[in-house]
């Protein structure tokens, strides 16, 4: 749900405040309401048998939740006990009102300055309403071109990108998807692309989304690259056992058809090994 507000810098500075204070607030929870049990087990306790609001627990925490509101009637307590009613009410008000309350607004505050300084300046925030008319204006203008989640699919095809070339064009784009995109699409997506890099250039925005996409297509082409190594290495295999088995066929039948490549032994004399029979020995011709 909060998602869709990261769309706004302005929105988005309230959501990471919130997602940011959100440890440190349950903390501050824990001690707030033990203190607060506390209160409201003493208010029990004292005002419990004359007045409604305080006759069990749950009421009595209930009640402390109105009174630090500011709504409480607090002559009918002063009926009860004048002395009790004073300390009580001065404890609650100086203890969970000015400290407890205030340090909580304190927490989400230092956590919104935080996220305003990382937002960047006020001035290049977007505002909503501005945004609001710029999506209205892409929305016309955008109005009869070919969805941008199919121009993905089909621009990140891994086995048969449609537009493989790595310059791209407005003609090269037309030339690739044909008839089914206009010039005007084509115009726009090299227009907003263009400007798009001139507002990023320098910076590295790199999200997790992006990483794991990144990750899958480098772990496909590994895999590839592995089955095309195991594929010529079966290739060369079979050769090489080929070979061999026709070697051992020709010794098993007494014969030797290689011939082994002339060898240089000095002086310019090669030898040459000759088709032998089985018991003539090879002999080298004498200098």
């Amino acid at each position: 749900f909060f998602k869709a507000f990261q769309a706004n810098p302005r929105l988005d500075i309230v959501i990471r405040t919130l997602t940011k204070s959100a440890v440190e607030i349950i903390h501050f929870l824990i001690v707030f309401t033990t203190i607060f049990f506390c209160f409201s087990s003493a208010a029990y306790v004292v005002f419990g048998k004359a007045i409604k609001g305080f006759k069990d627990q749950y009421q009595a925490m209930f009640m402390c939740w109105r009174i630090l509101m500011g709504e409480f009637e607090i002559d009918d307590m002063e009926l009860v006990n004048y002395y009790y009613t004073s300390i009580w009410m001065v404890a609650f008000q100086f203890m969970v009102l000015l400290i407890l309350l205030n340090m909580l607004l304190a927490i989400i505050m230092d956590t919104y300055v935080a996220a305003k300084q990382e937002a960047g300046e006020p001035s290049e925030q977007l505002t909503i309403w501005t945004q609001i008319k710029d999506a209205c204006y892409t929305v016309k203008e955008t109005q009869g071109h070919i969805g941008l989640y199919t121009l993905l699919l089909q621009l990140q095809d891994e086995d048969k990108p449609i537009h493989p070339a790595k310059v791209v064009t407005s003609k090269t784009l037309r030339r690739a998807f044909g008839r089914t995109m206009k010039r005007h699409q084509a115009d726009y997506i090299i227009r907003r692309t263009v400007e798009w890099m001139k507002a990023n250039a320098g910076s590295c925005d790199v999200g997790l989304s992006d990483t794991v996409r990144l990750l899958s297509i480098l772990k496909v082409n590994v895999l590839r690259n592995v089955e095309d190594t195991q594929r010529v290495l079966d290739v060369l295999m079979s050769e090489k056992n080929a070979s061999q088995k026709a070697r051992f066929d020709a010794i098993l039948n007494d014969e030797d058809p290689e011939l082994v490549a002339p060898m240089d032994i000095g002086g310019g004399t090669n030898i040459a090994q000759l088709p032998k029979k089985a018991g003539i020995p090879r002999s080298a011709p004498q200098p």
